[in-house]
């Protein structure tokens, strides 16, 4: 959200949060995308069962690895594109705000990869064995953070559009509304 609000929507002089978090996102997003396939095949290839490998170790390989996959994932395919998406924006700016509306699919979608994650967390609760953990589930994660890139994204690009702009203190603090209360009360759970 924040690189393509920076690419299309905002100003010519973006404002400062906007230029870091576009380039915070880019650089993100791709280690995100890369780090599994980097740790998997450097624990496997090293013999060491899931999450056993040592971790100092394990984080610098990974960050180093899933950070050279996504700068050459990005130069060569995300770089050369990215004009392609700028002009199709300007092709068509409809005076219309977008509206996603209700998609009870895509609660339904989240609500799914929360328990593919769940699934893949059993191992921990039967003291390392896998007998009853789903494989794979990890792609859990993948799917809840896309789709709730997409809903945040689509909540700021709904913001610009009708406002003209997008109010980062306003935006915090919607999203802190909703999230410090569960986090609380995980906490007090916890505890």
């Amino acid at each position: 959200a924040p690189s393509a609000l920076a690419a299309g929507h905002a100003p010519r002089r973006a404002a400062t949060w906007v230029r870091v978090a576009s380039a915070g996102a880019m650089a993100s997003y791709g280690v995100y995308l890369w780090h599994q396939l980097v740790a998997t095949r450097w624990m496997s290839g090293r013999g060491y069962p899931d999450f056993q490998a040592p971790f100092g170790l394990s984080l610098l390989v990974v960050a180093v690895g899933a950070t050279a996959l996504a700068t050459a994932t990005y130069l060569v395919v995300e770089r050369p594109i990215r004009p392609l998406a700028t002009m199709a924006w300007r092709l068509d700016r409809s005076t219309e705000p977008r509206r996603l509306g209700v998609a009870p699919a895509l609660d339904g979608l989240r609500g799914l990869s929360i328990l593919a994650v769940l699934g893949t967390h059993v191992v921990f609760l039967a003291s390392g064995d896998a007998t009853w953990s789903l494989r794979g589930g990890f792609l859990g994660v993948d799917v809840f953070l896309v789709l709730s890139g997409f809903l945040i994204g689509a909540t700021l690009l709904r913001e610009a559009d009708s406002s003209g702009d997008v109010r980062m203190g306003r935006f915090l603090r919607r999203r802190a509304r909703r999230l410090v209360p569960p986090l609380a009360g995980f906490f007090v759970v916890h505890l």
